[in-house]
Protein backbone atom coordinates (compact mmCIF):
# COMPACT_ATOMS: atom_id res chain seq x y z
CA UNK A 1 0.00 0.00 0.00
CA UNK A 2 1.29 3.24 -0.56
CA UNK A 3 2.68 4.84 2.44
CA UNK A 4 3.01 8.58 1.54
CA UNK A 5 -1.20 8.76 0.51
CA UNK A 6 -1.19 6.88 3.80
CA UNK A 7 0.83 9.81 5.29
CA UNK A 8 -1.02 12.52 3.26
CA UNK A 9 -4.23 11.10 4.94
CA UNK A 10 -3.07 12.64 8.21
CA UNK A 11 -2.14 9.36 9.42
CA UNK A 12 1.01 9.72 11.81
CA UNK A 13 2.44 5.97 11.09
CA UNK A 14 3.22 4.26 7.98
CA UNK A 15 1.07 1.35 6.55
CA UNK A 16 2.41 -1.97 8.05
CA UNK A 17 1.45 -4.99 10.72
CA UNK A 18 1.75 -2.56 13.41
CA UNK A 19 -0.56 -0.07 12.29
CA UNK A 20 -3.94 -1.56 12.30
CA UNK A 21 -6.38 1.04 13.82
CA UNK A 22 -9.58 0.80 12.47
CA UNK A 23 -10.19 3.16 9.51
CA UNK A 24 -13.87 4.55 8.34
CA UNK A 25 -13.77 4.38 4.68
CA UNK A 26 -10.63 2.16 3.46
CA UNK A 27 -10.06 2.61 -0.81
CA UNK A 28 -7.68 0.20 -2.29
CA UNK A 29 -6.27 0.67 -5.54
CA UNK A 30 -4.76 -2.47 -7.36
CA UNK A 31 -4.05 -3.95 -4.13
CA UNK A 32 -3.79 -7.81 -4.26
CA UNK A 33 -4.10 -9.89 -1.07
CA UNK A 34 -0.40 -10.90 -0.43
CA UNK A 35 0.32 -7.08 -1.01
CA UNK A 36 -1.05 -6.27 2.36
CA UNK A 37 0.67 -6.33 5.87
CA UNK A 38 -2.18 -8.50 7.74
CA UNK A 39 -5.28 -10.27 6.65
CA UNK A 40 -8.10 -8.15 5.14
CA UNK A 41 -10.18 -8.94 8.17
CA UNK A 42 -7.71 -7.61 10.65
CA UNK A 43 -6.87 -4.32 8.76
CA UNK A 44 -10.58 -3.02 8.81
CA UNK A 45 -13.13 -3.16 11.59
CA UNK A 46 -16.76 -4.29 11.30
CA UNK A 47 -17.99 -0.99 10.12
CA UNK A 48 -15.34 -0.04 7.40
CA UNK A 49 -16.71 0.66 3.99
CA UNK A 50 -14.20 -0.68 1.24
CA UNK A 51 -13.95 0.10 -1.70
CA UNK A 52 -11.49 -1.70 -4.42
CA UNK A 53 -10.60 -0.76 -7.82
CA UNK A 54 -8.87 -3.41 -9.36
CA UNK A 55 -8.64 -6.60 -11.66
CA UNK A 56 -8.17 -9.76 -9.14
CA UNK A 57 -11.33 -11.12 -7.50
CA UNK A 58 -10.03 -11.97 -4.10
CA UNK A 59 -10.69 -12.67 -0.67
CA UNK A 60 -10.12 -8.36 -0.55
CA UNK A 61 -13.07 -8.23 -3.31
CA UNK A 62 -14.95 -10.24 -1.10
CA UNK A 63 -15.02 -8.10 1.45
CA UNK A 64 -15.60 -4.59 -0.20
CA UNK A 65 -18.56 -3.11 -0.05
CA UNK A 66 -17.67 -1.17 -3.19
CA UNK A 67 -15.86 -3.02 -6.21
CA UNK A 68 -14.54 -0.62 -8.79
CA UNK A 69 -13.24 -2.98 -11.94
CA UNK A 70 -9.89 -1.67 -13.58
CA UNK A 71 -7.71 -2.89 -16.23
CA UNK A 72 -4.72 -5.36 -15.63
CA UNK A 73 -1.45 -4.19 -16.45
CA UNK A 74 -1.53 -6.01 -19.89
CA UNK A 75 -5.00 -3.50 -20.53
CA UNK A 76 -3.79 -0.04 -20.19
CA UNK A 77 -0.77 2.03 -21.50
CA UNK A 78 1.71 3.23 -18.54
CA UNK A 79 5.33 3.51 -17.24
CA UNK A 80 5.89 0.53 -14.68
CA UNK A 81 9.31 -0.39 -12.44
CA UNK A 82 11.19 -3.27 -13.33
CA UNK A 83 13.15 -5.40 -10.65
CA UNK A 84 15.95 -3.43 -11.56
CA UNK A 85 14.53 -0.24 -10.47
CA UNK A 86 14.34 1.32 -14.18
CA UNK A 87 11.44 2.56 -15.39
CA UNK A 88 9.55 0.77 -18.07
CA UNK A 89 6.81 2.32 -20.57
CA UNK A 90 4.43 -0.30 -21.43
CA UNK A 91 1.42 0.03 -24.18
CA UNK A 92 -2.13 -2.15 -23.86
CA UNK A 93 -1.94 -5.33 -25.49
CA UNK A 94 -5.42 -5.63 -24.79
CA UNK A 95 -8.51 -3.74 -24.31
CA UNK A 96 -10.04 -4.07 -20.86
CA UNK A 97 -13.42 -6.04 -20.52
CA UNK A 98 -16.55 -3.80 -20.90
CA UNK A 99 -17.04 -3.07 -17.78
CA UNK A 100 -13.35 -2.24 -16.51
CA UNK A 101 -11.54 1.46 -17.04
CA UNK A 102 -8.43 2.41 -16.74
CA UNK A 103 -7.09 3.62 -13.42
CA UNK A 104 -6.58 7.30 -13.93
CA UNK A 105 -10.33 7.19 -15.71
CA UNK A 106 -12.17 5.70 -12.78
CA UNK A 107 -10.19 8.23 -10.24
CA UNK A 108 -10.91 11.47 -12.85
CA UNK A 109 -14.87 10.37 -12.75
CA UNK A 110 -14.90 10.13 -8.78
CA UNK A 111 -13.23 13.40 -8.76
CA UNK A 112 -16.58 14.89 -10.42
CA UNK A 113 -19.03 13.29 -8.04
CA UNK A 114 -17.14 14.24 -5.01
CA UNK A 115 -16.82 17.81 -2.92
CA UNK A 116 -13.28 17.98 -3.82
CA UNK A 117 -11.85 20.06 -7.16
CA UNK A 118 -12.21 17.96 -10.56
CA UNK A 119 -8.98 16.47 -11.31
CA UNK A 120 -7.40 18.56 -14.46
CA UNK A 121 -6.99 16.12 -17.21
CA UNK A 122 -8.91 14.15 -19.46
CA UNK A 123 -6.48 12.03 -21.35
CA UNK A 124 -3.86 9.97 -20.22
CA UNK A 125 -1.02 12.23 -21.81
Amino acid sequence: ANDCGHLELGRTKPFDASNTEPVDVLYLLGVNEGELPVDIDELVGEDTFVIVQGHHGDKIASRADVVLPGAASTEKNGVFVNFEGRAQRSRNAVTPPVDARVDWKVLRALSEITHGDVLPYSTES
